[in-house]
């Protein structure tokens, strides 16, 4: 069991990681520029216009996906936290660093999507509904998160 354990943390070493993320860089990259350029063709030219909302509802083509991402980026920083406490693997410190700042991206995306959407829809850009307030409060977690990185860094 302990070599098994052994063989896994090898994975974490920075320089196996980094030659592993080279191979894949660039197909990765490849795959992407694909996905989007096609979900924005889709989005763009073969989405019919609603009939309430007209066009503004090509605005959830970007929120909806951002939303999703910015949750799934704070359970993937939780997770990153989470093995940090138990094996204080300093990649993990990095990786959750990357993390937190693709989360505060995503979410002020979310946000400013919602608000550009809220405003033709609902009549205003904020109403305090629960789901708009967890998202903010999301975005203050992602911050407050770097802010005590600075503070773990300085101790």
């Amino acid at each position: 069991m302990n070599d098994k354990k052994q063989t896994i943390l090898e994975l974490f070493k920075p320089i196996i990681l980094l030659n592993y993320s080279k191979n894949f860089i660039n197909f990765l990259k490849l795959i992407g520029i694909f996905i989007f350029f096609f979900g924005l063709y889709l989005a763009v030219f073969k989405a019919p216009t609603d009939y309430q909302q007209l066009e503004f509802y090509r605005i959830i083509f970007i929120h909806v996906p951002s939303a999703w991402i910015s949750l799934l980026l704070y359970f993937l920083l939780s997770f990153c936290s989470g093995l940090f406490l138990i094996n204080r693997h300093p990649i993990l410190i990095l990786l959750a660093k990357i993390i937190s700042y693709l989360g505060i991206l995503f979410t002020i995306v979310t946000l400013f999507s919602g608000m550009f959407w809220g405003k033709p829809t609902w009549g205003t850009f904020w109403v305090f509904d629960a789901r708009l307030t967890s998202v903010f409060i999301l975005l203050l977690l992602f911050i407050s998160f770097l802010l005590l990185l600075v503070v773990y860094k300085e101790s």
